[in-house]
């Protein structure tokens, strides 16, 4: 590949690689190493344990807030079901009370409907005791009548 490159300046290139052994050490391994060496002793302090500082702080703050939300959900929870609760009983106090507003609406119905019956059938026993001292009267005034009309009768046959 270097063969096809035609710059005049790349040519010595191929002619040097040649040459060269698959390692070449010179001056710049010790800058390599050097550099490796400062790095490995300043990236700790600079840039990896604040990093992990960082990111334990995170994490305790969202273990925390998830400890929280749990907290928050299982007193929701709670009061959700307190809530339920008290919801039943007064829905179950609502039924009793309707229950004895509907019992005592159904005693109030049954004496008035007694004392209406008691009332009709006092005003028909009336009714039939007058009734019945009508037929009298009646019957005395047809009674009446009638021997006034037999004697009447029996006069005008006297007489004929």
């Amino acid at each position: 590949m270097l063969a096809l490159i035609t710059l005049p300046h790349l040519n010595n290139v191929h002619a040097l690689v040649s040459h060269a052994g698959l390692i070449d050490i010179d001056v710049t391994v010790f800058y390599y190493a050097a550099l490796f060496v400062i790095l490995l002793l300043v990236l700790p302090n600079l840039v990896f344990k604040p990093m992990l500082a960082r990111m334990e702080k995170r994490e305790e703050r969202t273990s925390g807030a998830r400890l929280e939300a749990q907290l928050i959900r299982k007193s929701a929870d709670a009061e959700a079901e307190q809530f339920d609760k008290h919801v039943a009983d007064e829905k179950r106090k609502a039924l009793e009370e309707r229950a004895k507003m509907r019992e005592e609406t159904q005693r109030t119905a049954d004496d008035t409907i007694a004392q209406a019956r008691r009332d009709t059938q006092a005003r028909i026993e009336a009714g039939l005791v007058a009734q019945h001292a009508q037929a009298v009267q009646a019957r005395e005034a047809i009674a009446t009548d009638a021997r006034d009309i037999a004697g009447a009768i029996a006069q005008k046959l006297v007489q004929a």
